[in-house]
């Protein structure tokens, strides 16, 4: 099989052959390997995790990449363990992509269990992936107007234990001016972890003003 022709796969054609595919990433040929990714998410199949740890294991990089992208996309917190080691692979290309995978499965996961985490583990999960990704925080934030009223709430408060990165102070900073009245007194608080020397006279001045 060549990668042109399984690009080919498409419609119910695709669909018919996914079992057969399934086997050959149990013994994957390196150059069809990132095709036959495509091939699953594309059609929304989903592959058993066991293949996937075996391509992470597998010692060619295009694998290793390939299966990373699939997780990028599909990935659950129970992937992190087996990508963590990744992290020191001897291909840059490759700890990048898991860098970026790392990176979007912890900021869902942190999302979605704002309820249940307490604010420590929030926290240390937050230091953590900001550590093994510069972009992290940055990512957080880009979420922020997404978010329904309580977890931007939530996310306010990570932020301001964040404050030394510029982009959350910032980021507090504009929430002080939020249409909610949850979020804006959240700010608020958040200003308080905000080191005195980042504030500026004006913004001092709305700490004072705000209501909440």
């Amino acid at each position: 099989l060549s990668v042109s022709f399984l690009r080919d796969f498409t419609g119910e054609f695709g669909e018919e052959y996914g079992a057969f595919f399934r086997t050959l990433l149990e013994n994957p040929n390196p150059p069809l390997v990132p095709a036959l990714i495509e091939n699953f998410l594309t059609y929304e199949h989903e592959l058993p995790y066991k293949i996937i740890q075996g391509l992470l294991r597998n010692p060619s990089g295009v694998v290793k990449r390939a299966a990373a992208h699939y997780l990028y996309y599909r990935g659950q917190y129970e992937a992190v363990r087996d990508l963590m080691p990744l992290l020191r692979d001897e291909d840059p290309e490759t700890a990048k992509s898991v860098v970026n995978t790392l990176g979007r499965i912890s900021r869902d996961y942190l999302i979605d269990n704002f309820s249940e985490l307490s604010e420590k583990e929030g926290l240390q999960l937050t230091h953590v992936m900001q550590r093994i990704d510069e972009n992290f925080v940055d990512s957080l934030i880009d979420l922020l107007g997404g978010l329904d009223d309580e977890d931007r709430v939530n996310l306010t408060l990570l932020l301001a234990d964040m404050a030394r990165h510029p982009g959350a102070s910032e980021s507090i900073e504009e929430l002080l001016e939020d249409a909610s009245e949850k979020v804006r007194a959240s700010a608020v608080r958040g200003m308080a972890q905000i080191p005195a020397d980042q504030l500026d006279d004006e913004n001092i001045r709305r700490l004072f003003e705000d209501p909440n």
